[in-house]
């Protein structure tokens, strides 16, 4: 009995401690631009920046801390700006000191909230980082919310939805937040003492915190695969001792039941108890093996420092010392237990698997058409299916659900309707502004969603259908500009031309997506061409296409064949020509490797991406193509009925001359090829359009 209660209380130990909520950094200082109030832009005085870091104000330091509203002049920074002398809260900034490089994780904010002058917080904002403070990334564009100060206390009010700011392990010692707007815009309306010329901005508190899986740093989440980071002890060494402790408990019972086969069931407890030690010795020896360069190990990065640290109680050295030592003890199961990641994925698939069954039973039967068969143009009455749409993740920026009947998986935009639109008509505003000073022939098109057709809420019900706004985005574009969409509005063409467990179109879709974009150029350049045929679809039978909204969701029974098209493509100039792994793909190397990594990135892995494609055809057209992930299947396809094509993709965060680039490469035809998220909504932050320059 002893041993068991021993394993039984250091399961709880390891399991509550793995749970334990994550400290911020410590440590950080702050800086803010020159204004023209009388407060500090670097001290400790009243309204100084550093009271946003220090924790005045605060219950405690911790992001569950809860701020003051009853007084501003107490751990609150801001500015004020006088209109009458010219002087605005635009780009006014406050920039953070980590002491260090962290991998960041999230930003904790509590808004200006003293007084009853939280109209006086931070509205629109840009979000900027950086190693050095001297070369910077942006993160985004963010809204943060307005403080409710109806109560003595306020929790973290973080983003206009209530969340934290995501930083997805951005590497970073700065970070910067500047004011994105007038009054009104760049925060909630106030002036100081409500005086008409005078515009006021400020925090109460911000906090950061370490990402404790840095392998992927910050990307979109578009472009993101594999499962996210888990609490590794729980699944290692708690699941370990859990196990021993049940079968401990179990030979006990049978032993005492049947006294005659004692000396088995001590032999068999035995047994597994060495088995279970060795597991739990298995990460020890393999740390310490590799520390001394015997053996050489992957590295899973999923790093995480002490939950806790002490200062100024007694005994805080040891303290801090059994802090850094369960830290350690976490670090070494995480990353050298053997197939650890494939362990907690293959849990993960089980448990939404189970739901989906449970769910299923209780959803009425529908007759439905066999989706090989799917022929008609509108084959599919989603209304007069009942579907099942089984939430399973979220990541920052979507809500992931398992689709049944057809077996799919969909993801819904986060955002709030509200927001989706002000970035909607941001996005809108930038594409006017590129068609307007465009001097060469300017074409649109956009890869549309599920979620901005009519029959998304046949299937997902619960959440927000974007249709309203695409068509209002549509509308609202000017100019001659030749634009064009792909065409999903039923959900036959939508499985016939996109991947089930991918964001990415297939190879159908993307030859549907070449002709349209031919035509459309055609139309005022017939010089290039008509598209090509398609030669040859070439299929992989031994390998299962699982794209990038299974691994978000952590779901990998959805698969679906994986193939591709090709073409007689013109010759084209050395250096410039399509480069693929089809050789490694037809020579079987990836064939079965689903057994090993379920969520093998085969579109990305596929085709390789170029910035130029130059074919000799002698059309004397060269186009400029705004691009994303989708010109990775597409890009050099386009390419083949121009001289000369280039690609641009906003996610380098790179200021270009948009005319100039035009001017200085010979460009005649300009292309702007975008996921709608990205180029309508702009949610993910990789089609940030402002970075290309216009006079």
């Amino acid at each position: 009995m002893k041993i068991f209660i021993f394993f039984v209380v250091l399961a709880i130990c390891l399991t509550l401690n793995a749970y334990a909520a994550e400290a911020p950094i410590s440590g950080v200082t702050a800086i803010c631009s020159e204004h023209y109030g009388s407060h500090d832009t670097s001290g400790n005085g009243q309204f100084s920046p550093n009271n946003v870091v220090n924790g005045d104000g605060l219950t405690h330091y911790g992001v569950d801390a809860t701020h003051q509203t009853s007084d501003y002049t107490w751990g609150h920074w801001f500015q004020t700006f006088f209109i009458d002398q010219g002087q605005t809260i635009d780009k006014a900034w406050i920039r953070f000191d980590l002491g260090k490089e962290y991998y960041i994780d999230e930003m904790y904010v509590w808004n200006f909230c003293g007084g009853g002058a939280q109209d006086a917080g931070m509205k629109n904002v840009i979000i900027t980082y950086s190693e050095d403070g001297v070369e910077w990334e942006t993160l985004g564009k963010y809204v943060f919310a307005e403080a409710d100060v109806t109560g003595s206390q306020i929790a973290a009010t973080n983003d206009i939805n209530g969340r934290p700011i995501q930083f997805y392990g951005a590497y970073a010692r700065f970070v910067k937040i500047t004011v994105d707007g007038a009054k009104n815009s760049g925060n909630y309306g106030r002036g100081s003492g409500g005086e008409d010329n005078q515009e006021v901005v400020g925090l109460a508190a911000v906090m950061f915190t370490e990402a404790e899986n840095t392998a992927g740093g910050v990307g979109s989440s578009e472009e993101s695969s594999g499962s996210p980071p888990q609490k590794a002890i729980i699944f290692t060494v708690s699941g370990i001792v859990i196990t021993a402790a049940v079968l401990t408990a179990v030979f006990k019972f049978i032993s005492k039941k049947n006294p005659k086969t004692s000396v088995r069931n001590k032999i068999y407890l035995s047994s597994v108890s060495v088995l279970l030690l060795g597991l739990l010795a298995w990460c020890p020896l393999m740390t310490v093996m590799e520390n001394f360069s015997i053996l050489e190990f992957d590295d899973n990065r999923n790093y995480k420092d002490p939950a806790r640290t002490y200062e100024d109680v007694p005994f805080a050295s040891v303290m801090n010392k059994m802090e850094d030592g369960k830290a350690s003890l976490e670090n070494m199961y995480t990353n050298y237990l053997p197939a650890y990641d494939r362990v907690v994925g293959r849990l993960s698939d089980t448990e939404n698997s189970v739901q989906m069954k449970f769910l299923s039973l209780f959803s009425p039967k529908t007759e439905i058409p066999n989706s090989d068969d799917l022929n008609g143009e509108d084959f599919i009455d989603t209304k007069s299916i009942n579907f099942t749409a089984m939430y399973t993740r979220e990541d920052a920026e979507r809500r992931y659900y398992i689709i049944q009947p057809y077996d799919f998986i969909e993801p819904a935009m986060k955002m709030s309707p509200e927001n989706l639109r002000v970035n909607m008509l941001r996005q809108l505003g930038e594409i006017n502004r590129l068609i307007e000073s465009c001097p060469v022939d300017f074409y649109l098109y956009i890869i549309k969603t599920m979620q901005d057709e009519r029959y998304f809420n046949d299937i997902i019900p619960d959440e927000y259908c974007t249709a309203d706004l695409f068509n209002e985005f549509w509308d609202g574009i000017k100019g001659e500009a030749g634009k064009d969409f792909f065409k999903i509005d039923t959900l036959d063409k939508k499985l016939k031309k996109a991947f089930k467990t991918d964001h990415h179109w297939n190879a159908a879709g993307v030859y549907e997506a070449y002709c349209d974009i031919i035509a459309m150029i055609s139309k005022n350049s017939p010089e290039i061409g008509k598209p090509l045929p398609v030669k040859n679809i070439k299929t992989y039978p031994n390998i299962q296409m699982r794209g990038s909204w299974a691994a978000q969701a952590g779901y990998a029974r959805f698969y679906e064949e994986f193939f591709v098209y090709e073409y007689d493509l013109p010759p084209a100039v050395r250096g410039t020509d399509i480069q693929s792994n089809a050789a490694r793909f037809d020579a079987g190397e990836f064939d079965n490797i689903n057994g090993g990594n379920p969520f093998f990135d085969c579109y990305h892995s596929y085709y390789h991406a170029r910035r130029l494609y130059a074919y000799q055809n002698n059309t004397g057209r060269n186009l400029l193509i705004i691009a994303d992930s989708l010109s990775y299947w597409s890009g050099w396809l386009i390419a083949a009925n121009f001289d000369r094509t280039y690609l641009i993709f906003p996610w380098d965060n790179a200021d270009i001359d948009f005319t100039q680039y035009i001017i200085n490469n010979g460009i005649t035809d300009v292309l702007v090829m975008l996921y709608a998220p990205a180029v309508v909504y702009n949610i993910a932050r990789t089609s940030d359009l402002e970075h290309l320059l216009t006079k």
